[in-house]
């Protein structure tokens, strides 16, 4: 660079025809010098950006300076308002953004005021000034959502973020960064370019010309706003900054070349600094002050953070550039767009930049309400208020604790209740809506097991309202025994069985709670609250009677989806089907499949009560709703209010203000609505909530105390107490008192018990009357007369209302209370009823869905089979697959059966994993028509490192991450689905290109996910578990909670259809088609009710357009439900959602024709199928093999200009065969083929009557003027000529085929209303590939059994006639199976292993995996573990059993091949040594509370443990820390991941994991410390291992070899052995004494041991291993215990757990140490070690720990120093450190001496010496100026569009010269002498140059110098 300085000082006075902008200088001959900075163009104005990484960002800074997306930096001076970057790919931009340039900037460019303007679709001007972001002239708080655009405030940046591909960064005064999406390539404008990957072309002016005058391109973006000046274009010629001073430019440049320098080297690579030296230099050349140069280095340093390669803490080099925060934040470099927060991890979506720079909190501290705090301090929430960590709450039953931001609760055991309101609205314990109509009774609760019971439930017409049903009785009966009933009527009259009287021996107690409610409770856990109205019914059961009910209620087992079990053992479709089966009268009859029906359409008159349930949505219960959702509660109450008036009305906002006081929120509803006023009597007040027996007479008499049961109705007041006699509130003297049923008068004296006895019996006289009559009756053939006036033993004593039935068999249940006997013919005792007909009990059918099973009848789903057995299925369960399904705007139906609504415009978490699967669904609504209409979604899937994102404008877009670790997946056309299946994860999602999604998984997946679909685990219950885990019960408070970003409250339509009223007949109309005849199938199968309330929304809710779209999509959701249930519904028709599949059909094109000559009779053209060749064939000719018919089709090539009169001829017989003209004139048939030229050869001009009428002819679409002839010798082409022979043969007549089937009818695309989409085709012949897709609705091929379907042509083809361009198929890696719609052109493999090869013209497929040289199957390996594959082929993959080398936690080796060695010094050792490789474990002194306690004797290992591991490869020094936790890579601590040639390091939280380019890969756990190495992987074992590890060969024998390459084979010798790999001698005392003196040497114990049943799976394979170590241990006598992993206690070798473990390989998991507790524990805390003991807590574990109270510290020298915890610190060995308190201990902290990176070898090559600092620990490069000489320099040639297609090697002249200023006396002035770095002599360099322009290829000539010296100038 010293050159260009002096050409800077040389080349004053010489002047260019423009100014030279970017520091470069003027030359002798008048041009811009550009080579300084590698710039382009005349006045060297642009300066390219060529680092690797720079990521596609445009950017903006310091008012001036801007790089484009595609990375050209250019300097442009203007003052005005400018489009900085807009979409301009649509006439309605997704995005545009504007920046206002101040008008006068005088000063440094980063002082003047700059401001941006954003524009996303149709919305509003967002302005950005600062930090102040506004709309409409409103300041903004945020963050902030609008539509799909987030807002928020991160550190000193302004970030906004799309859901498009769009992000954007304002740092609040100058800069601005705009980073966008692969899929915006192409389509920006303005001043950032047009991001097409082009340098060449980003000077685009807005008429679409391209300039390379700045200020043209410029000026031509700018804009003139109202509010701006008027702005003065730039002028083309604008001065340089630098053009003034040049003695201070030559100062600027050396300031600014430190971006040449460290510590900005590490990114060079990625960001190219040219261009930042250049705007720095313009920066300093306007005002050159500390702040300006501070603000011009940080671009640089920001650019390498934006795009992910931070440079760190080069602040410090900068005293300037020091950054004070505030409080507890610090700055940072690289601060994640998405940082972590205390809510959910929220994935960095789109296309944020990398990372940040600014303040904010240290690493472990989140940010939370803009303060730092630890994430286990993080606050709850909970209804949108914060509870601070350790908060508590009761949530329903459940105590909840705030524990790190998540709700810890304890586990929801909830008492459950049944409501039933009105007649026909029903609540199941687990919380399922329905609603039946229908008279009859029924078993509403059916309890099992101990303290069994049963509640019927009997429904009948209300008074005179034959329409209306009401709740006429509850009975309860217990123990299955009718005598024990009891009846609550709906008067409020309680009756008993006909013996019991009120005698229940206290299991039941009925009480009045008020004037409105009678309450029967129970001793066993059972209450019931009924309505004296008969209107509302509350039956409730604690948790001891979970999974013990059947019934109308449901199961009571968290699970929704049960909750229809029948009698008969099978989960029911409808509620009539429900509520019929537990039906306990067959004489009533009640239809399954009458659709419910709105009452507010047939009672007109009732609508007006109907809108008073407007309150259910208004203040006086809003309260209630972030508790419970009022939208079910207002459909309720409007169904209720428009069938029975007023009373149902009250009743309806009574059961709704009920529920919410469950959750403590008290609504006075009555006192709001007129019609609900409560008229109290008898001097009562109303009352909420209370209770009779508090204020009641009778109480006062009764033995028991009242417990807080209440209900709502009149009640006495304070002090009073109703009195019975006289009905009336009285004071207490008044009251009666109350014994044995009698009532006595205050003062009245208590009869004797005799008198009592006397006054009961005359109570309970009964008179009968008896009359009797005979007469005769016949009855159908078995079956027998009942006359109710002669009761018969052994009948049901109701007759015909009341007779043995199979359901009553099934529900081991009869009538109660029985009803009135009814005279009749029943079946004969014995027999049981079923439809009329009498059956033998263990014959009776079972019935399922309207359906009927006869006795041993079996049904066999993929999830369960049941067979029918008395009446009652008998069901076996498998796991199973679970489906969850979105549609509409809003509606969601969760994994586990639970269906709710749910509105947002936000992306939301459909499905998360909770595991480390890393498995991510993501929805978001997508609005379109221009309004908020949602008519489609789009969908991002994460599963591991791929990413499949779906948007209806562009089908598919993918982004990958790490490819090699991507799963596979599968991408699938399904009717009109797009399905991405992954095998592997059991993850299945299709999407409609609409609003509906559904995902399926397996069943793995339970328990394991989390989000809008639920969590997966059986139980509906739970569902609705926020992203903090908190069981809410409002849909819309769960659906927020899951949602990324931050989401506006939506303006939520509740009741569309009342909003849009004009809309609802439509939506009435339209949407009962799911209760007519068409959906009939499916009416038993799936309960349509939720779809047509949702269709009526839907349809309402689309009020602006798209309405057909909302009512097919949810009109499709009910018939996708039924078909997947087997029911098959023809729902579509020309007026009902029409869906057409022409569109595929079109390429069939029309016929079969003939083709029959004109010129020569009765010939038509003929081809041999075989040989493919045309010829004139007769008529009446047939023979074999030949073909006549063809099919036109539309042209193969398309010409939009011509594309109506162009044709191709296919063969009919022959399908993907065409009429083709070759180069010499002769046509035949030819195969289809993917190029362009063979479609133009195979298209013609279609001419009708061009010279005869009604006569055809065909010209060539590529040879214009030559047409198809037949003569008499062949069909071939020929050139027009005007004779009449040549018209007569190129004329041909065009004829039906009347004998033949129509080709349509054998091959074409159908509408399939639900079908499976797995049909044969080309890539998968057998149709097996697709067997797990569902059937779909849409169109399908239907091909003859003999033709598969052809993916390209989209055509039945024979098997061997698919097109030669085969498709990517589902087993590649990165498959793109698409059965129907393929476009690739090249022809690529059918799978990893099959391909298809050219073989005499034709494909051949060849399969690689069945012709390997070697074995593919997998070798057994023993206790070497899993077998690794060596070669990358995975058709031929070669196996070996890998060298492991285990190095465990008590100081011993086991080596490759299974020898075992043990270590007592402190020191360090090579374990594994390769050429270029070597792996060092150091042992040094350990904290002793971090020593596992060892089964040992005292004396042994004390203290010890492998602390730190050394990983030397030929470019990296690696020294891990286990205990610090710390990786310093070449002297510079390394954050993880870690990946650099070939090496990588990595922490997965429980072990640091090390691969190496010669292929070891070592596992160092962190708790344990063992450590696993393993040599084989990916490497050439080939090369022997040296090393404590042996030699990886297999063979033990030469295990043991010396770092002199002697072999030990005497297990005596093996010290030497272990010293001669120590690599670091340590003074320090032997502290680990091996045990030599063993007792015993048979291995009876140890075998006795290992044969335990916990070992077995274990042993087939490493059973040899065992047998091995024990042979061997019994054979040698001599051979010590410390080579093997036994220990001695008492003389008895006793196996250390790790070797247990060490035999334990990836296979098995085993649990063994509650097996081996003989083992006894022993620690010894060291005195002379400064220890305590401190005793275990935990009564698990074995022993306690040994705790340091002071630190204990080996120096170089060997000697033991001991430091206090008072905080003193000391270096040792450039590593600081400090004795500190910890909660187990005094600890050492170390932290070593952080070095910059340094190249000594590139120091010394550069002229350097190099010098220490740090007191020796690092190292620095002092240079001294070079003298001039001749250097090379690497830069890329440009010339015009002409560019070197590489950068090559150019020498220049570089160094310093000798200069002099000498005062001369004789001219009384300064002589000033200058020498110049200059060229001695040149030599022509010829470079080849690409000229982009015309696509050639120049050679350009440049001058080199042969070599430089220093001259006069």
């Amino acid at each position: 660079m010293v050159n260009h300085i002096v050409l800077l000082l040389c080349f004053l006075s010489v002047s260019c025809p423009q100014e030279c902008l970017n520091g470069a200088v003027c030359t002798e001959a008048g041009v811009c010098d550009c080579q300084m900075f590698q710039a382009h163009g005349k006045r060297c104005q642009i300066v390219p950006n060529d680092g690797k990484d720079r990521d596609g960002i445009c950017k903006s800074w310091g008012q001036y300076h801007f790089e484009t997306f595609d990375g050209i930096y250019y300097y442009f001076p203007g003052n005005c308002s400018y489009i900085f970057a807009k979409d301009c790919s649509a006439p309605e931009p997704q995005y545009t953004v504007w920046v206002h340039n101040s008008p006068q900037c005088d000063g440094s460019v980063y002082s003047c005021l700059r401001s941006i303007s954003l524009f996303f679709s149709s919305q509003d001007e967002i302005v950005v000034v600062g930090h102040e972001v506004r709309k409409e002239g409103i300041r903004l708080t945020l963050p902030q959502t609008i539509g799909n655009v987030f807002i928020e405030r991160l550190a000193d940046y302004i970030l906004v973020k799309t859901t498009f591909g769009f992000s954007l960064a304002w740092d609040g005064s100058s800069g601005i960064y705009i980073k966008l999406t692969e899929e915006h390539k192409g389509k920006p404008c303005g001043l950032c370019g047009n991001y097409n990957g082009n340098k060449s072309d980003d000077l685009i002016i807005q008429n679409s010309e391209y300039t390379e005058d700045i200020a043209v391109f410029a000026n031509s973006w700018s804009i003139q706003t109202p509010d701006d000046a008027i702005c003065v274009t730039t002028a083309s010629d604008f001065s340089s900054p630098c053009s003034t001073d040049t003695e201070s430019s030559e100062a600027i440049f050396f300031k600014c070349q430190i971006l040449l320098q460290f510590p900005f080297l590490s990114c060079h690579e990625n960001v190219d600094p040219y261009s930042y030296i250049s705007s720095c230099m313009n920066d300093l050349c306007r005002v050159d002050d500390d702040e300006t140069y501070c603000r011009a280095v940080t671009e640089y340093a920001r650019a390498c953070s934006h795009a992910g390669y931070p440079v760190r803490d080069w602040r410090e080099d900068f005293l300037a550039c020091s950054e004070k925060c505030e409080d507890s934040f610090v700055h940072r470099d690289c601060i994640s767009c998405c940082p972590p927060t205390c809510t959910f991890e929220k994935d960095c979506l789109g296309s944020n930049l990398h990372c940040l720079d600014g303040c904010y909190c240290p690493d472990g501290l989140v940010m939370d309400n803009g303060t730092c705090i630890s994430v286990s301090n993080c606050p709850c929430i909970y209804h949108g208020k914060a509870f601070s960590a350790g908060s508590k709450i009761e949530q329903e039953c459940s105590q909840c604790t705030c524990t790190g931001g998540i709700w810890n609760c304890t586990e929801h055991d909830c008492p459950a209740e049944c409501t039933i309101v009105g007649d026909s609205h029903f609540t199941t314990f687990d919380g399922r809506h329905y609603t039946f109509l229908g008279i009859c009774q029924y078993i509403l609760v059916k309890g099992t097991g101990k303290d069994k019971f049963t509640i019927t439930l009997q429904k009948a017409p209300c008074d005179q309202n034959l329409d209306c049903g009401c709740i006429q009785s509850v009975t309860l009966v217990l123990e299955d025994d009718m005598s024990k009933q009891v009846t609550l009527t709906r008067d409020g009259e309680v009756q008993t069985g006909p013996s019991q009287g009120f005698n229940f021996n206290g299991d039941i107690e009925i009480r009045n709670l008020s004037s409105l409610f009678v309450q029967l409770k129970t001793r066993f856990g059972l209450k019931i609250q009924f309505a004296k109205d008969g209107q509302r019914l509350y039956i409730q059961v604690n948790t001891s009677w979970k999974r013990r009910t059947l019934g109308l209620c449901g199961t009571f087992n968290g699970n929704l989806r049960d909750d229809f079990l029948s009698p008969a053992g099978m989960i029911e479709g409808t509620p009539q089907l429900h509520a019929n089966a537990w039906k306990v009268s067959s004489a009533c009859f009640a239809p399954v499949n009458i659709p419910v029906v709105d009452p507010c359409n047939i009672n007109q008159q009732n609508v007006g009560y109907a809108s008073h349930c407007d309150i259910i949505n208004q203040e006086l219960f809003a309260p209630c709703h972030p508790y419970i959702s009022p939208g079910l509660y207002y459909q309720l109450c409007r169904f209720d209010a428009c069938k029975c008036g007023s009373s149902c009305l009250c009743n309806a906002l009574a059961h709704y203000a009920y529920i919410c006081s469950k959750h403590g929120i008290a609504i006075d509803f009555r006192s709001q609505v007129s019609y609900c006023a409560l008229v109290c009597r008898s001097g009562m007040l109303y009352h909420r909530c209370s209770s009779f027996c508090k204020h009641s007479c009778s109480s006062l008499s009764a033995p028991h105390v009242c417990n807080d049961d209440c209900a709502e109705g009149c009640n006495c007041p304070d002090g009073k107490y109703f009195e019975e006699s006289i009905n009336f509130c009285v004071p207490i003297s008044s009251c009666r008192c109350y014994y044995k049923g009698r009532s006595f008068q205050p003062a009245e004296i208590l009869p004797t018990p005799s008198e009592l006895e006397t006054f009961n019996a005359k109570e309970q006289l009964i008179s009968f009357n008896l009359h009797f009559t005979f007469e005769v009756h016949t009855c159908p053939e078995g079956k027998i007369y009942y006359d109710c006036r002669y009761p018969v033993p052994g009948l049901p004593a109701a007759g015909v209302n009341c007779e043995i039935s199979c359901a009553n068999l099934a529900m081991n249940f009869t009538c109660v209370p029985s009803p009135p006997c009814a005279s009749g013919c029943i079946c004969p005792p014995g027999m049981a009823e079923h439809k009329g007909n009498c059956y033998v009990p263990d014959s009776c059918p079972c019935t399922w869905k309207d359906w009927e099973y006869l006795s041993g009848e079996v049904i066999a789903t993929p999830c369960y089979t049941c067979v029918c057995r008395r009446g009652i299925f008998t069901c076996t369960s498998y796991p199973c697959p679970a489906v969850c399904t979105v549609y509409g705007d809003r509606h969601y139906y969760t994994f586990d059966g639970l269906e709710y609504d749910y509105v947002s415009d936000c992306q939301a978490y459909l499905v998360k994993s909770t595991d480390n699967s890393n498995v991510s669904v993501i929805a978001q609504n997508k609005k379109c028509f221009d309004n908020d209409i949602v008519c489609s979604k789009s969908v991002l899937i994460s599963v591991g490192d791929t990413e499949i994102y779906f948007s209806e404008p562009s089908d598919k877009q993918r982004t990958a991450r790490g490819r090699e670790k991507n799963p596979t997946y599968q991408l699938w056309k399904a009717g009109y689905y797009t399905v991405v299946h992954f095998p592997e994860q059991e993850i299945t999602i299709l999407w409609d290109k609409k609003t509906t999604i559904h995902v399926k998984v397996g069943p793995r997946w339970k328990g394991k996910l989390a989000g809008l679909c639920g969590n997966f685990d059986k139980y509906t219950s739970n569902d609705l578990t926020t992203s903090n885990n908190m069981e809410v019960r409002n849909a819309q408070v769960f659906g927020e909670s899951w949602a990324i970003g931050q989401c506006k409250s939506p303006n939520e339509t509740i009741k569309p259809c009342e909003v849009h009223q004009s809309k609802f007949p439509y939506a009435k109309r339209e949407c009962s088609i799911l209760y007519s005849d068409v959906f009939a199938p499916c009416r038993n199968v799936i309960d349509v009710t939720s779809f047509v309330k949702n269709c009526h929304t839907d349809t309402c809710n689309c009020n602006l357009g798209g309405d057909c779209e909302c009512l097919c999509t949810s009109i499709a959701a009910y018939a996708y439900k039924c078909c997947q249930q087997g029911a098959a519904i023809h729902w579509r028709s020309p007026s009902v959602c029409p869906y057409n599949c022409e569109y595929y059909n079109q390429g069939l094109g029309e016929g079969p024709y003939i083709l029959a000559s004109y010129g020569q009779n009765d010939t038509v053209i003929g081809a041999n199928i075989t040989s493919r060749k045309l010829f004139p064939l007769p008529r009446i000719s047939t023979y074999e093999n030949v073909g006549f018919s063809f099919m036109i089709t539309p042209g193969l090539f398309k010409d939009k200009d011509l594309s109506l009169s162009l044709v191709s001829l296919e063969s009919a017989e022959r399908p993907n065969y065409f009429l083709y003209v070759h180069d010499n004139e002769t046509v035949t048939l030819e195969q289809w083929a993917a190029n362009s030229s063979f479609r133009r050869r195979a298209t013609f001009f279609h001419h009708q009557g061009l010279w005869i009428p009604d006569y055809s002819a065909f010209e060539l679409h590529n040879k214009k003027g030559f047409f198809i002839i037949l003569t008499a010798s062949g069909i071939k082409v020929s050139k027009y000529d005007d004779s009449e022979e040549f018209k007569r043969t190129s004329s041909f007549s065009i004829e039906d085929l009347h004998a033949s089937v129509p080709y349509r009818r054998m091959c074409e695309w159908r509408y399939e209303p639900c079908a499976s989409p797995c049909f044969k085709t080309c890539s998968d012949p057998e149709g097996v590939e697709c067997k797990f897709l569902p059937p779909v609705e849409g169109c399908l091929p239907y091909c003859p059994k003999n033709m598969i379907l052809d993916e390209v042509t989209l055509k039945c083809v024979y098997p061997e006639d698919f097109a030669s361009q085969i498709p990517t198929t589902m087993r590649t890696t990165w498959s793109s199976l698409s059965p129907l719609v393929t476009h690739t052109i090249y022809i690529e493999p059918v799978d990893r292993c099959s391909q298809y090869v050219c073989i005499n013209m034709g494909w051949m497929l060849y399969n690689v995996s069945r012709n390997c040289h070697k074995n593919v199957e997998k070798p057994d390996c023993g206790f070497r573990g899993m077998p690794v594959q060596v070669n990358s082929d995975s058709c031929c993959p070669e196996w070996e059993c890998p060298c492991q080398c285990s190095v465990l936690s008590e100081l011993s080796i086991i080596t490759f091949d299974g020898n075992n060695i043990a270590l007592y010094n402190m020191a360090s050792y090579i374990l594994v040594k390769l050429p270029g490789e070597i792996i060092v474990a150091h042992i040094e002194k350990c904290p002793t509370n971090r020593v596992r306690c060892l089964h040992v004797s005292p004396g042994g290992t004390s203290g010890l443990c492998f602390k730190k591991l050394n990983v030397t490869t030929p470019t990296n020094k690696v020294l891990i820390n286990r205990l610090a936790r710390k990786v310093v890579v070449d002297s510079v601590i390394q954050p993880l991941p870690f990946s650099k040639h070939g090496l990588c390091i990595q922490d997965t939280g429980a072990m640091y994991v090390i691969n190496t380019p010669a292929g070891i890969s070592i596992k160092w756990a962190h708790v344990t410390g063992i450590i696993d190495i393993q040599y084989g992987l990916h490497s050439n074992t080939s090369t022997k291992t040296e090393g404590l590890c042996g030699v990886c060969n297999g063979d033990p024998v030469d295990d043991l070899k010396m770092q002199n390459r002697t072999i030990i084979t005497n297990m005596e010798e093996i010290e030497a052995f272990i010293k001669s790999w120590e690599i670091e001698k340590s003074v320090d005392v032997t502290t680990r004494r091996p045990v030599r003196n063993c007792t015993e040497d048979n291995c009876t114990y140890c075998m006795e041991l290992l044969n335990r049943r916990v070992f077995v799976p274990c042993h087939k394979k490493v059973k040899a291993v065992v047998d091995t170590y024990c042979t061997n241990l019994s054979k040698n006598d001599n051979m010590p215990w410390e080579h093997f992993p036994f220990s001695l206690w008492d003389g008895i070798p006793i196996p250390w757990c790790h070797f247990f473990t060490l035999l334990i390989n990836d296979t098995f998991s085993l649990r063994f140490d509650s097996q081996l507790s003989f083992l006894i524990s022993y620690i010894v805390c060291s005195f002379w070690y400064h220890q305590i003991y401190i005793p275990s807590s935990s009564h698990h574990v074995c022993c306690g720990t040994c705790q340091n109270v002071s630190c204990t510290f080996y120096t170089e020298n060997g000697t033991l120093s001991v430091h206090e915890v008072s905080g003193s610190t000391w270096v040792s060995n450039c590593t600081k450190y400090e004795c500190a308190k910890t909660a187990v201990g005094a600890m050492i902290l170390g932290s070593s001496v952080v070095c910059p990176p340094f190249n000594e070898t590139e120091c010394t090559k550069n002229g350097g010496t190099v010098q220490t600092y740090n007191d020796g620990c690092c190292k620095t490069c002092k240079k001294e100026e070079r003298i001039c000489q001749k250097v090379t320099v690497r830069t890329t040639i440009r010339k015009s569009d002409c560019i070197s297609q590489r950068p090559i090697n150019v020498a220049s002249c570089e160094g310093k010269c000798p200069s002099a200023t000498i005062f001369n006396v004789n001219i009384d002035s300064h002589l000033r002498f200058c020498k110049c770095c200059r060229e001695n002599g040149v030599q022509n360099l010829t470079v080849p140059l690409y000229c982009s322009g015309n696509g050639t290829e120049v050679m350009y000539v440049i001058q080199e110098p042969t070599d430089c010296s220093c001259q006069w100038n």
